[in-house]
This record gives structure tokens, sequence and C-alpha cells, in this order.
């Protein structure tokens, strides 16, 4: 029988809405551990605690596919990620709040499946006349998939109805990545409007990245360095990286700070960025910042991969193209360039 994906699972579960009452027993039994039947068991008894009945065996699935929780023999346990997600809970605890929605966006992003399915969405989205990304057609006229992904959305809060249409809340954009923002039908000055805040989160991604090296040095005796801890970013945006800070033994430490709204590592990098991991090697760090669309409340460790260029090397790092340079040869360049001659002087006969 064929695994499920997270698509089908979710469509299972009702509502995305269950992975908050399925997580809230934990905090409700002050543990981070519980047996599978007494989760089941707790979370069935807040039956008539909202206006669905639970259903906690499929959210159970999600909330492990996603990485909210995990198994460990007979015991479920809660991951570091989910305990981000009851920081982000409200009192009502059979919804989710919009940093749990960040959150959960981000995490259900990182799944390929979904990625592609929000893609195939948001071919049918482009800019309307109030500003925001809405939908250019009727959903009665989309495929089953792409209505199920939908749903979720409007579960979430990231896709909201108003007079019969869907839209997209603002508040969600910078979340997406960059590929799925140009799938929508959006005239330049919206494209550039969304990619500003998404400037914006990587710039306070560095600054997170900062304050973090500065504590570091701290700890390890060293405040002389960690005062000269620098966002070179700031100054120059070609150096290939963005912080400038140092080992214990005072040796440059080369920083790249790449930040997702999700938890998986996935960035791109630059010609740049590229030239200059290879070239230092060991001294050249990629600082990975994963919810960084919550990260006033994250409080969630920062991914420190040193040296990118032997980890890509070795396997570990998969690096894929997502652009290319296209140039002409020796011959077709002179070619044109005869053209070109030939064309002035019809134009500009002498």
């Amino acid at each position: 029988m064929p695994t499920k994906d997270l698509l089908q699972l979710i469509e299972e579960t009702g509502h995305v809405g269950e992975l908050s009452r399925l997580l809230s027993t934990f905090k409700k039994r002050h543990t981070g551990r519980l047996g599978k039947a007494e989760l089941i068991e707790l979370a069935n008894r807040s039956a008539g605690a909202s206006y669905r009945y639970p259903n906690p065996e499929p959210a159970l699935m999600v909330a492990i596919v996603v990485g909210l929780l995990r198994r460990d023999g007979r015991y479920i346990l809660l991951t570091e990620t989910g305990k981000l997600f009851l920081r982000l809970e409200s009192d009502n605890k059979a919804d989710v709040t919009r940093e749990q929605a960040s959150l959960l966006l981000g995490l259900l992003l990182d799944d390929d499946s979904i990625n592609m399915r929000v893609g195939a969405l948001f071919r049918f989205f482009g800019k309307g006349s109030s500003g925001k990304l809405e939908a250019k057609s009727s959903p009665a006229t989309w495929d089953r998939l792409t209505l199920a992904t939908a749903k979720i959305l409007q579960q979430l809060g990231v896709l909201e109805e108003y007079d019969g249409k869907l839209f997209l809340n603002t508040v969600f954009e910078p979340i997406f990545p960059r590929h799925l923002l140009r799938l929508t039908a959006l005239n330049e000055q919206a494209l550039w409007a969304r990619l500003e805040a998404q400037r914006i989160r990587a710039k306070r991604a560095e600054e997170i990245v900062l304050l973090e090296e500065q504590k570091r040095l701290f700890k390890l005796g060293r405040p002389d360095l960690a005062e000269l801890v620098v966002r070179i970013s700031a100054e120059d945006v070609s150096a290939g990286y963005d912080i400038g800070s140092f080992d214990r033994d005072g040796a440059p430490r080369f920083i790249e700070v790449k930040s997702s709204s999700g938890r998986a590592i996935r960035f791109e990098w630059s010609v740049r960025e590229r030239e200059v991991a290879f070239y230092y090697t060991r001294r050249y760090w990629i600082y990975f910042v994963p919810f960084a669309n919550i990260v006033e409340r994250r409080n969630f460790p920062i991914l420190m991969l040193r040296n990118p260029a032997h980890l890509i090397s070795i396997g570990k790092l998969t690096e894929t193209a997502s652009s290319f340079v296209v140039y002409s040869s020796a011959h077709l360049s002179t070619a044109i360039s005869e053209a070109v001659s030939r064309a002035r002087l019809k134009e500009w006969p002498t």
C-alpha cells in the first residue's frame, strides 16, 4: 500500500487546528513524553471544547511528519519544534494562532509535495484592484488537489475570503519563497514590494546572528573580540559573507547568514558567496536561521555549518543550479559585430 503524502494526511485530519489540540495535551500534563494510547485518549476527552470533534490519530501522523512530535519506542515525544509551537499557543487550544500558523506554513513548505501544490495554486492568483493577491478564477474550476491545498491555507488564515473571493493575507507573504511568489501574476512594483519584506527578514536574521556571535565570544572569554564582530553586509554587499567574526584564537571567521520560514536547510547563494566559501574553506561558515519569520519568539538554535564547500564535496549538502548565464561563442560574437557594422554603414553612409 503506497505511503500517504502530507496533503492526504492533513485532509484526513480535517483541520490543522487539531495539531494545536493534540499538542496542548503535553502542556496540560506538564510533560514532554506520553504514551500513544494516553495521548489519543487525552485528546479525545477535549470533545466539546470546540465546534469540531477531536481527530487525534491522523493529527498525530501529521505532527510526526512535520517534526512537532517524534516516536521513541512506545512513547511520543515533544520535539524542540513542538515546544516552540506550544510557546506560541493562545487560550483557544483547538485552533492555531497567527504565529503558530506562520510556523506551520514554514514546515509545510519544507515538504516538496506541498511546495509543488502551493505553486500550482498560486498560478491562479494575481494582483487585484486592492493591491492584494487574489484568485483570478473561480475555485469551482480548480482540480481537487488545488482545492484541498487552498482549504489548508484557509484554515491557517493564509487565504481569506471576502465577497466570494479568495485573497492572500499580506502578513504571510514574506514567508513564501521567491520562486513561489514569481508564479503569481504580479506586476513589477508589487513583486519588489514583497521581495523587500523578505529582505527585511534577512536583515533581522543577520542582526540576530551578530548578537549570538558576540555572546559566543564572551562565553569563550574573549570580550575583546566580541566588540570587533561586525555586520559586513551593511557596508559591502559584495563581500561574499555577512558577518565578520573570530574563533577563540583570534583567527577570522567569515559568516554568511541564511534564513528560512521553515526548518529544512535550503537556501540560495550567489556566485560571489560561493567563490568566497571555496576560497576560505574551514574559515567560512553558513549560519542558518530557521523559523526566521517568528524570530522575536522562536528561541530556536541557529544551525552552524562550517566549510559548506567541503560539505558539498562529500555529499552532505546538495547543490543545484537555480539560474544560468547565457553568453555567445566567439564565432557568434564576431558574426553579430560584423552584422551591426554593416547595419551602421547602411544607416549612416559616408
